[in-house]
């Protein structure tokens, strides 16, 4: 049995902000640094500095997190960070935590992306006692101000948490960078892009078996393998016309995405879904498993699919219009967060 420790620490960006329009609010904001937390160290990043060029002072409280991996599978994570949280010092009235796994004794607000492992017990293998571990995260959380990115999720939440402590507020969307460049070959094909580390819930397997016998396409993945096992099975049965590139930079990642003709995603369930609005902001049409969260978070502007005929009749469609257009509505996400900062605050002097 082999054994690798992850150890990771990444500095955010600082800004210099000389106005602040909402009173000299200070944010303390805890967030977790993790090997295979992309989606929500992410999050945390881009509202710490869309909350800064609002002019809040932030109090960045990055968690280490430690993991062993055994048998392909990382584990022990949030018991390091419960150790490291210890350590953690707060100064503001408003302490943000970014994930629910990450509560300090202050913590008055708290992001919920997703508690997919309680929808999907068969998917995550959740046994008896892991169930009641997760149900106990969330109790933790019945007290404080909860923010949620989608109503999907706030929906999952209800059995949990009063619906009044919820508050919707979807995240802003960054356009990927990119070179200019054209990464794909000219060969006349169809070119189809998809991203994410080798984890079930992708269903990265169905959607390379969608691919068996496509002759006119070709499916480029670039994304961490995570989940050893997982990646073996999807590697195992890989049909020619699917190459997988591994780990790339994101300027790469933005090429392939921005020359795409189709961006494809198969995931179970998403707390927000990034990946394909990213590509909306590229000018790249979506083409999508038929989940709610999609549907919330695209509505008409993408093509969504539920077997291997509707995802064949998708890739071979015209791309619509107004595709960047409809992301830009989500860009006012950080005045959405000071407002309910400020109604926290504003009950602790009550």
């Amino acid at each position: 049995m082999g054994i690798v420790i992850f150890f990771s620490r990444v500095d955010l960006p600082k800004f210099n902000i000389k106005i602040n329009i909402h009173g000299h609010m200070e944010v303390d904001i805890i967030y977790a640094e993790s090997k295979i937390m992309h989606g929500i160290y992410r999050y945390s990043t881009n509202l710490i500095n869309d909350l800064q060029k609002e002019g809040i002072k932030i109090n960045r409280h990055p968690v280490r997190k430690i993991e062993v991996n055994i048998r392909g599978k990382p584990v022990g994570g949030w018991v390091s960070q419960e150790f490291f949280m210890k350590f953690e010092r707060f100064s503001s009235d408003i302490v943000h935590s970014t994930s629910h796994w990450l509560l300090s004794k202050k913590t008055n607000v708290v992001t919920v992306h997703d508690i997919m492992p309680l929808i999907y017990p068969d998917i995550y293998n959740l046994r008896p006692g892991l169930k009641m571990f997760y149900e106990s995260a969330l109790r933790r959380i019945k007290d404080k101000t909860v923010i949620v990115q989608t109503k999907t999720v706030k929906e999952s939440l209800l059995n949990f948490i009063n619906e009044d402590q919820i508050h919707i507020i979807t995240s802003a969307v960054r356009k990927p960078e990119t070179s200019g460049k054209n990464p794909y070959p000219d060969d006349g094909k169809i070119h189809l892009f998809t991203l994410g580390e080798f984890g079930v819930r992708k269903r990265f397997d169905i959607l390379y078996d969608y691919m068996r016998g496509q002759e006119d396409v070709s499916l480029y993945h670039i994304g961490n393998i995570v989940y050893k096992d997982y990646y073996e099975k999807c590697m195992r049965d890989k049909p020619e016309n699917v190459y997988y590139l591994g780990y790339q930079d994101k300027v790469t990642v933005g090429d392939y995405m921005k020359n795409a003709d189709y961006f494809v995603y198969n995931s179970l369930d998403e707390g927000q879904g990034l990946p394909p609005l990213e590509a909306m902001l590229l000018n790249t049409q979506p083409v999508v498993n038929d989940i709610p969260v999609f549907r919330e978070m695209m509505n008409d502007r993408a093509y969504y699919y539920t077997d291997r005929e509707s995802f064949y009749n998708s890739i071979h469609s015209p791309r619509k219009d107004g595709l960047e257009e409809w992301v830009r509505r989500y860009d006012n996400w950080a005045k959405e967060t000071i407002k309910v900062y400020e109604s926290v605050k504003g009950s602790l002097k009550k």
